[in-house]
């Protein structure tokens, strides 16, 4: 089982929550130009179906799909809790959650419509932090990552 960090070089996490944002604003408004400035030609995107998606272009394809859904628009994604694995200057390991909801304008309905958890790698290149791993999961009560105690019941 992986450990995760106390210490964290706040420069660094502050770039990579930054990062963060500029994917989920992208996400959320259809800016497909940016967000396929956020990921490194050779990423992996695997979506909540498990389908990974193998380098830039396989995982631009699924956010076209995705964002050019009708029922996508208005969704809003926010990610939280991060928690690190490994962070140097070049690359980071984090796991996040991740919610998405929405405000429906012709019901009124204000829904939560998803959630789950993400294991997130990041590289520092010339330009700054992208994505080179991007792996989606649910968070439901049947298949969250939960720790049995061991010591029983």
């Amino acid at each position: 089982m992986l450990k995760p960090i106390v210490t964290i070089d706040a420069g660094i996490d502050a770039q990579v929550r930054n990062l963060i944002a500029r994917y989920v604003w992208a996400l959320d408004v259809g800016d497909l130009v940016t967000l396929e400035s956020l990921f490194t030609e050779d990423c992996v995107v695997q979506d909540t179906s498990g389908a990974r998606h193998q380098g830039r272009a396989a995982a631009m394809g699924y956010f076209t799909t995705l964002t050019r859904s009708p029922s996508f628009r208005g969704r809003r994604h926010h990610i939280d809790n991060l928690l690190y694995f490994a962070i140097s200057d070049e690359a980071c390991h984090l796991r996040a959650y991740w919610t998405v909801d929405k405000w429906e304008a012709a019901s009124g309905r204000k829904v939560v419509e998803v959630l789950g958890h993400s294991e997130d790698r990041f590289a520092r290149g010339p330009d700054g932090w992208r994505f080179t791993e991007r792996l989606l999961h649910y968070w439901r009560d049947v298949d969250c990552p939960w720790v049995e105690d061991a010591a029983g019941p």
